[in-house]
């Protein structure tokens, strides 16, 4: 991945969140998105280590990895069921608006009450 080669961490999240949801939905972009998740967890890693003479830069840096991985985690849950259901045959507009609108909950039960769960 070239985005390794970024040495700015943060730099680097931008480049790989753009990079992510530029691809088509698939295994593909999960792939991706694992990937780029371990990146911001290496970012995190690393900050920790910072300067403690530079206690308020180190700290505003932890907290811009701790939210770059939070992003990158929720996306990558996101896009492992979006693949889960594509693979289903259940991808929908509908399904999608509310994976990306609502609680895990909604989603769950308007799949249980989707007419083709029964025919299967």
């Amino acid at each position: 991945m070239c985005v390794n080669a970024i040495s700015d961490r943060q730099k680097a999240a931008s480049c790989a969140h753009f990079y992510i949801s530029r691809l088509p939905g698939g295994a593909d972009k999960v792939l991706a998105a694992e990937g780029f998740a371990c990146l911001a967890q290496e970012w995190l890693h690393e900050v920790g280590f910072g300067d403690a003479d530079n206690f308020a830069e180190v700290e505003e840096s932890h907290a811009a990895a701790a939210q770059a991985l939070g992003l990158m985690e929720d996306n990558l849950l996101r896009l492992r069921v979006e693949d889960a259901l594509r693979q289903a045959g259940l991808w929908t507009d509908e399904y999608s608006g509310l994976m990306h609108q609502k609680t895990p909950e909604d989603l769950v039960c308007k799949l249980f009450e989707d007419p083709s769960i029964v025919r299967r």
